[in-house]
Order: structure tokens, then sequence, then C-alpha cells
């Protein structure tokens, strides 16, 4: 970590000189360890060295501070010293040196404040995440903001960051936007359960213009056609209207419809039109993104979701039950253990989640996920799947093996329009389970130590990485 002294070379000059006068006197060797005085009035920084070598010198620390102050020739920037309390040396500043600050930092042009950890670190921030059914809002900005600024911090201190989106591109929200599309395109009225808004024109126009009206034909009217069984799961929407989350989606509706493939076809040309009309709007708020996960190219065109069920079963931290297969979070935290494939052997959302976390840490050290306050439940689950997969917590100091998390606000929530429930993101709280800052939203992360149990292959090299993870709404963040 970077001190004082690292960034301000007038410091960095002091504490030289401090060492020099050190020497002067005839005094162990110290570094100051510069610290800024709680109290203004006790001068701009501070240092406590007299205090430590009062028992390696064997001499009262004001006694020690006197002889330093005596042999210190002060740098032009450093208007005067004084010895204070038990022996605290207190520094003030002229103002040539606060002129000279704005000066260096206008002359960084961008850089100025950065530094480089000694431990660099690949870190990936996944953030946003909408789904890609609908334009982003207001909530999804401020998660946006904050996301980019927990990245930028990171990258500050020296780390490689990558900021991640994650377009939910699988499931049955696909196939009803592809069909809300078709029925747009044909004039034809809407059901209760379909896509609403002038986004929706506006995509079946891009559509048509880039791929040609033929992409619309197929048969449009009432269907009682069962909708596609696709293994992510995703969301439905039952009889009543109502947003089914997840793996309780309903896999029909009796509203106005449009052939099965030719809705889903459609829909996969909407999430994509839709997709770059949501990085345009984030591009001009300034946030770029280097990756866009594609949950149905990565996970489930690649069998990652089959691969990842395949190591838990090795890990032996599943079981079966009711023709069904779980995984043993109630081991590690969780409430209970968690279905990983169905009892009609079609795998859940859950599993699709286990997939990503897997991809995700074969490509870095640490791992951040923005999370919305209506999946603080999700947590617990989150957290128990990371420790099946291997994943294991960075011990803290106190050596509890805490998960260690950092947290920020990004309420969508705060927006009247924008219901907490519409959240879509899986995220929650300062720490795993605790109360966030009394917001809707935080950041939480975790890390481990290199374990021969890793996803990983045996020859990367040796990382101390960390992790945190929902229903589609449209334009509402993961």
């Amino acid at each position: 970590m970077a001190t004082p002294t690292d960034l301000d070379p007038v410091l960095a000059d002091l504490a030289q000189r401090l060492r020099a006068a050190l020497d002067a006197a005839d005094l162990p060797a110290a570094d100051p360890d510069f610290e800024r005085p709680r109290d203004p009035d006790h001068g701009d920084w501070a240092t406590a060295m007299a205090l430590r070598l009062a028992k390696p010198a064997k001499k009262n620390p004001r006694e020690i501070a006197q002889a330093v102050v005596d042999a210190l020739e002060l740098p032009d920037a450093v208007s005067s010293v004084e010895i204070a309390g038990p022996g605290f040396l207190n520094f003030r500043f002229s103002d040539s040196y606060w002129h000279d600050v704005v000066g260096r930092v206008l002359d960084a042009d961008g850089e100025w404040g950065r530094t480089q950890t000694a431990d660099p670190e690949k870190v990936n921030v996944e953030f946003v995440s909408a789904n890609p059914t609908g334009p982003l809002h207001a909530g999804a900005g401020r998660w946006a903001a904050t996301g980019d600024a927990i990245a930028e911090l990171l990258a500050a201190v020296g780390h490689d960051v990558e900021r991640e989106y994650y377009v939910n591109d699988a499931g049955e929200q696909v196939r009803l936007f592809g069909e809300t599309v078709a029925l747009v395109h044909a004039g034809k009225e809407l059901g209760e359960d379909h896509y609403k808004g002038d986004y929706v024109t506006q995509v079946a126009s891009e559509i048509a213009a880039e791929h040609g009206a033929e992409v619309f034909h197929g048969p449009v009217g009432a269907a009682d056609t069962a909708t596609p069984d696709l293994a992510g799961g995703g969301a439905g929407h039952d009889h009543d209207g109502d947003l089914v989350l997840d793996d309780d989606a309903v896999p029909g509706t009796d509203e106005p419809s449009v052939d099965p493939n030719t809705a889903a076809a459609l829909g996969a040309l909407a999430v994509e039109a839709m997709r770059g009309h949501i990085e345009q709007s984030l591009e001009d708020m300034g946030v770029h993104f280097d990756v866009w996960f594609s949950e149905r190219q990565r996970l489930h065109e690649t069998g990652a979701i089959e691969d990842t069920i395949a190591d838990l079963r090795e890990r032996g931290v599943t079981r079966e039950a009711d023709g069904a297969l779980f995984l043993l979070t109630s081991e590690h935290g969780d409430d209970k253990d968690r279905v990983l494939v169905r009892s009609d052997g079609r795998p859940t959302y859950f599993a699709a989640d286990c997939a990503y976390m897997r991809d995700k840490w074969s490509r870095a050290d640490r791992l951040y996920y923005l999370l919305g306050a209506d999946h603080h439940g999700y947590v617990a689950r989150l957290k128990a799947a990371a420790a099946c997969l291997g994943i294991r917590p960075r011990r803290s100091r106190s050596g509890s093996g805490n998960w260690s998390t950092c947290c920020v606000v990004a309420s969508p929530s705060a927006c009247p329009s924008v219901p907490a429930s519409s959240s879509r993101s899986r995220r929650s709280s300062r720490r795993w389970g605790s109360t966030s800052l009394g917001t809707t939203s935080s950041v939480s992360r975790w890390t481990r130590p290199w374990t021969s149990t890793s996803t990983r292959s045996p020859s990367s090299r040796p990382r101390t990485p960390s992790t945190t993870c929902s229903t589609p709404t449209p334009g509402s963040p993961r």
C-alpha cells in the first residue's frame, strides 16, 4: 500500500531530512510514518517517531524529539515544526506548498494520486448487468456510476481491472421479448405479459431495417404453444400476469403469441439491439465495459453449466433427492440445499450462477459484484456455492476467516417510478448477510488463497482471488 511519502515529493524529502537528523543526533534509524493530526490546529502532518524510539534509544521521547528538531533542516515548503504532548512532532506547511500541490495535480493530467500496489491483481468488477429487454433507468445509472468508481479506484492503486456486464440473454424472457417485437411489428395488440414501451417499436424497426421483414414471418395469433425449454430457466409469466422468477417459470401463457422458434430468433436479435442501446447509454455516461458476457453463448452453448455440475459432483458436494440434484449449500451457511438439476433433468438458474462464478474465477484473482437489495437473501447461497467450488475466503487480520467485503450505495428504488422489487441484482450488504448502509444495495467481494482443489489449471500462478450474484424486468440491474 502506498504511503504519503510515496505520493508527495515534499513529504518524501522531509522524511529523508528526518532520517539525516536522527543520524546527526546519534539516534537509532526510523521512518517517520507521517499521519494527519486529528485536530487541524496541531498542524498539517505529524510523526510519532520519537515515541517509537524511546525504548531502543533509552531516552525520554520529548528529549529525542528535541534532539531531532535541533538537527533538522526544514525544507522551504515546511514553515514550522513543534514538539507536542509526550513527543509528537507536528509540521505546518507553507502556502507555497499548497500552491505547488495544485500545480502538480494539473501537470499530472489525471494521473495524480495514482500509485502501484506491491501485489497487483487481476480484478473483475461486474456491475449494472441490467436485463437486455429494456432501456436503462435512473437506478441503473446509479449502479453504473458506483461500479465504475470502484473499478477506477482499484485501477488507481495498480490493479489490472476488467469491467464486466453480464448479459442475461437466455431463458423465457428472450422468447417473450421476441414475441413482443413480432406482435408490435405486425400491428397486433399486446397481451398483459408482453413488454410495453416505445422502445419496442424502435427495436422492431431496427431489426426490419437491418435484417429485412422476412425475419418476422411466422404464424401470429392466439397460440397455445408451450414455451421452448431453455435450460437457463430465466423468467416466465404466470396466468395472472405476474412475473415468475428464475426456476419457477411457467412454460406457457394463453396470451396472443408467435411461433416459438420465430419468437426465439427475434428475441436474440432484439436483445442484441437493446444491448447496443444500453452500451451507448453507458458510454454517454463515460462508463466503458471491457467484457459483455453472454449467458447464452458463454454458459449454455459451451456446455459450461454441465461441466460445472460435473465438477461439483466430483467434489462430493451434491446429493440426490426426489429425482433432483442438490448442492450442499446448507453445509456452508445457507438456510437449505439448493437445486442444481430439476427432477425433469433441466438445470436451474442457480446452476448457471455457479457456472458463471466458475468461469469468472478462471479469469481473475478477485471478483466484485454489485448487489441489489431485493437479492439480499441470495448472498448466503452464493457464498456457499463459492465454498463448494473450492473458492475459500481470505483470512482476516484476526484470523477468523470472515469474508472480507466492501460496500457502496446504488439504489434504483430512490427513483419513485422504479420499485425496489424491479432490481435484477443479486447483490447485497456490507458484510455477507449483514445489513447494508441503510441503502438498497452494496458491493461484496471475497478472496481465497490458492488451493489444489481450484478449477484453475495447475500451471496457473498462485493467486489470492475474491466473489459475490435475477429475474427479468426491463432495464433492471442484475
